[in-house]
């Protein structure tokens, strides 16, 4: 448990990380389920984390994604082809630049 939000969290531990001319956009999605797969994701590459992002004493696998796939999250989640709510949607840049 945490009282910063997931938001506040990454802008200020990434924001400091980041290059002048990067961002990252974070999109969580309400759906409705928990402990199965998630997945990060850039336009290049993904990952994939067996029982989600949950703290566990149990392994969590981590693998990259097949191009193939790949292409279908890009076109699912950021071209925004899904069904689910948003539940949260933010942006974290470099120190000092918004």
């Amino acid at each position: 448990m945490c009282r910063k939000s997931a938001a506040d969290i990454a802008k200020s531990e990434l924001s400091k990380l980041l290059r002048r001319d990067q961002s990252i956009e974070f999109t969580s999605l309400d759906d409705n389920k928990e402990n199965h797969d998630r997945y990060l994701f850039s336009l290049r590459d993904a990952l994939k984390y067996s029982k989600g992002f949950h703290v566990s004493m149990k392994f969590i696998e981590i693998e990259t994604v097949s191009k193939t796939n790949h292409q279908k999250y890009v076109d699912l989640y950021i071209e925004g082809h899904h069904r689910f709510p948003i539940a949260e949607k933010f942006s974290v840049h470099a120190d000092g630049h918004s």
